[in-house]
């Protein structure tokens, strides 16, 4: 896990509070990354972004 939600998720360990931690996209998997990543970026973003409401919609649902 990268270092932002291992982070997050440490303190809501610590705090009993339940966490998800959902990673949108990275750039350091291709050997030269700035073109794909400018590119792609903002399509990742979106696609993190739906999923994420998506998900919290149907584990309102489960309630």
């Amino acid at each position: 896990m990268e270092m932002e939600s291992g982070s997050t998720a440490e303190v809501c360990w610590s705090l009993g509070i339940p966490f998800l931690c959902i990673r949108g996209g990275s750039n350091l998997t291709q050997n030269s990354p700035e073109g794909d990543y400018r590119k792609l970026s903002p399509f990742a973003s979106r696609q993190a972004a739906l999923f994420t409401v998506s998900l919290l919609g149907e584990l309102g649902r489960s309630r």
